[in-house]
């Protein structure tokens, strides 16, 4: 008997079928994704109604009752996901938005109700599809979402995720790779962590499948190794004026969102492609500063344009404030007073709430701390009276700042107490963790802000300011308990991970000042200022010459 798979195998190879079977294989040859009811092409062959995967569509292998089971992730499909492998879809819509190298559609609609089709199974169907080995499958799903780009046809994967995006075995794989060798027909190559590769190469060795196994280690290097044919390239969608203007939209209002994301670049570049399309488009422009200024470049400022901030309103009026304040441009006090007045005429808006919380970053930036303190509680309550906490994430983490900065201890307590709002998000809570540690030494409460640098999943790196951060305010804390050994320890790996980071230059500044060393503490000022000219202006400016260094060393914003 001729399986389905040695048939095309066989085509694929040149040679000449029977004209009994002739007929058979064009319609398997035009679709990648064709799966046979059964085993014996003589039978019956159906073919999926799509020539390739749609954006979001990815190939699901299950194992039921110990044989493989083939699905296929599509919106009008009708299996249901049980909790755990919803737990995992959830994890993988997080993982796809910080790991994928091109955000194109950052803010495209997520399922509701997410569902499955069944391609292929040898026995009976489940009803409900439970587990979460799913987990690599649904991450590359969201990428091709995300990205505008299919993911290949010839492709399928099986592994677990974890939070910090690492991939992880899963159970049962001879199963679920002799099913994706029996049924789908033009698969080629499956994905699987890395530490089930020799596994996977042994069971396709010991079946004879014509598969070939690829490991991995983290979802970043998977995806890149998926689409990186496509990575540098705009969704071919952009070509239509309806179609860009929509990617525009989306840019300009995940640019008013700003953060929590840990890494902007992906959303640069897919920004930068839509200016250069649309060269023409204020709102295209604007993603990009703005984009631009979240992933770490100095910040631009953004001229107060009445005609934009009556047609886009107050959350406009907020990326202007905070462009004005992270630029140190001489209109910054001028843009946070006419934005206060605006936002008072409508204080319960969300615009003018999330206005309110750049104006508290502009006075603080100023140094005018006890107005700084004040609209960031503002603003973090009426987000509470909206019911929308998450959304007060950085101004929560501004109070905190400031207070820390009064020495208002009450007023600190009061913003430490929010941090149940932010426990779902989990680059939300590291921003948080790195406010509360920083305020706690601050106020000399070195014992607290240890415990809260210890919870923190973070430490010394690379790829996060805010983990480089935490180790530099941890070794403060060490620092303040009269450990310098423990503190040295820690300066040193920061060094080592990050020798060029301004929190690395801010160390030798914390150092320089412990060891009340005038000299070291004027070189580490000055390599502070070079490296941030824009964030350190008012602070330096409006201090004292003696006072410069420990301004510097306190009040820098992270």
């Amino acid at each position: 008997m001729i399986t389905p798979r040695a048939l095309v195998d066989r085509v694929l190879r040149g040679e000449k079928l029977p004209r009994n079977l002739q007929a058979m294989v064009g319609p398997l040859l035009r679709e990648p994704w064709a799966m046979p009811v059964g085993s014996n092409p003589g039978a019956s062959v159906e073919t999926s109604a799509l020539a390739d995967p749609a954006r979001g569509e990815v190939l699901l292998v299950a194992v039921e009752r110990d044989e493989g089971v083939l699905l296929a992730l599509r919106d009008d499909a009708a299996l249901s996901f049980g909790r755990e492998a919803l737990e995992a879809m959830e994890l993988a819509h997080s993982l796809a938005r910080r790991w994928s190298p091109t955000l194109a559609y950052p803010g495209c609609a997520r399922r509701e109700s997410p569902r499955a089709s069944l391609l292929w199974c040898p026995s009976a169907a489940p009803r409900t599809l439970e587990g979460a080995s799913f987990g690599l499958a649904f991450v590359l799903a969201e990428s091709s979402r995300i990205m505008g780009h299919s993911v290949p046809a010839d492709l399928c994967a099986s592994a677990t995720i974890r939070s910090d995006g690492a991939l992880g075995r899963v159970e049962g794989l001879e199963s679920k790779l002799r099913a994706i060798a029996a049924a789908a027909l033009r698969v080629r190559r499956v994905l699987v962590a890395r530490e089930q590769l020799a596994e996977a190469e042994d069971h396709i060795a010991k079946h004879g499948l014509l598969l070939h196994a690829l490991g991995y280690d983290h979802v970043r290097s998977a995806i890149d190794a998926v689409f990186h044919e496509v990575a540098n390239e705009p969704p071919a969608e952009w070509a239509d004026p309806t179609n860009r203007e929509r990617g525009i939209a989306e840019h300009y209002e995940h640019a008013h969102q700003g953060p929590p994301r840990p890494d902007w670049s992906s959303v640069v570049r897919a920004a930068r492609w839509l200016v250069e399309r649309a060269p023409e488009s204020p709102r295209a422009a604007f993603a990009l500063a703005i984009s631009q200024r979240h992933a770490g470049a100095p910040a631009a400022t953004i001229p107060w344009n009445d005609e934009h901030v009556d047609r886009w309103g107050l959350a406009h009026v907020a990326q202007v404030v905070q462009a004005a304040a992270d630029a140190g441009d001489e209109q910054c006090e001028t843009y946070a007073l006419r934005a206060l007045a605006l936002a008072d005429q409508c204080p319960a808006e969300p615009g003018a709430i999330r206005a309110r919380g750049a104006i508290a970053r502009a006075f603080a930036i100023l140094r005018d701390y006890p107005r700084a303190a004040e609209q960031a509680e503002i603003a973090a309550r009426r987000w509470e009276r909206r019911d929308e906490r998450s959304a007060a994430s950085m101004v929560v983490c501004e109070w905190l700042r400031v207070a820390s900065v009064l020495g208002d201890e009450r007023a600190f307590e009061r913003a430490a107490a929010l941090r149940p709002w932010f426990e779902a998000s989990a680059t939300s809570l590291s921003y948080f963790d790195l406010a509360e540690c920083a305020g706690l030494v601050r106020l000399g409460r070195f014992d607290e802000a240890l415990r809260v640098a210890e919870r923190a999943p973070t430490s010394a790196d690379a790829q996060s300011y805010v983990g480089r951060s935490m180790a530099r305010w941890q070794a403060r804390a060490w620092s303040g308990r009269g450990e310098a050994a423990r503190a040295s320890e820690v300066r040193e790996a920061l060094h080592r991970v990050a020798p060029e980071s301004i929190e690395v230059a801010l160390t030798e500044l914390d150092r320089a000042i412990e060891a009340r060393d005038a000299s070291a503490a004027t070189l580490a000022w000055e390599a502070i200022v070079a490296q941030s000219p824009q964030g350190t202006r008012w602070l330096v400016e409006r201090a004292s010459v003696a006072e410069r260094a420990r301004v510097l060393a306190d009040e820098y914003p992270y």
